[in-house]
């Protein structure tokens, strides 16, 4: 099965035996920086209590950059917040932040860190304005006192 991405990048859906992968294959070869990028982070990711998966393979064909990884079936991160109560929803942040801050290699302060990603976060759930008070009690904690991990 094929599919095109929200990026315009192809996915493909291939069964092996049991196992299921999706390949992702660059939409032009200028979009092939963007993709690698995603790869890199894609294949570094683990965070604890959250569904992965795991990355592998990954090359050029035809000029175009691709890797393969395990399919995942579930929900986005997105819908599966929609309908969570308050205090799931701030596990997820918890650990979204807590990876943000573990991987950050900028020599801003831990408030910064932790302002920039809460609101490029804020940004792009911004269609969920149920989110604002948790968003806005988040900005709010002083987190200058936050140690950093790396």
């Amino acid at each position: 099965m094929e599919f095109k991405g929200y990026s315009g990048c192809w996915l493909k859906l291939i069964e092996d035996g049991q196992k299921k992968y999706v390949k992702k294959i660059s939409v032009n070869e200028n979009y092939n920086s963007r993709l690698k990028a995603q790869y890199l982070k894609q294949s570094e990711i683990i965070l604890d209590g959250f569904k992965g998966c795991h990355v592998y393979d990954s090359g050029f064909d035809n000029g175009l950059f691709y890797f393969k990884m395990d399919y995942v079936q579930g929900k986005t991160l997105a819908e599966q917040m929609f309908n969570m109560e308050l205090c799931d929803i701030k596990f997820i942040i918890e650990k979204i932040l807590l990876h943000a801050v573990n991987y950050e290699k900028s020599n801003l302060n831990a408030d910064s860190i932790f302002q920039a990603k809460i609101s490029d976060l804020q940004k792009k759930l911004s269609g969920y304005s149920h989110l604002n008070m948790a968003f806005d009690m988040l900005k709010n904690f002083s987190w200058q006192y936050v140690i950093r991990a790396c």
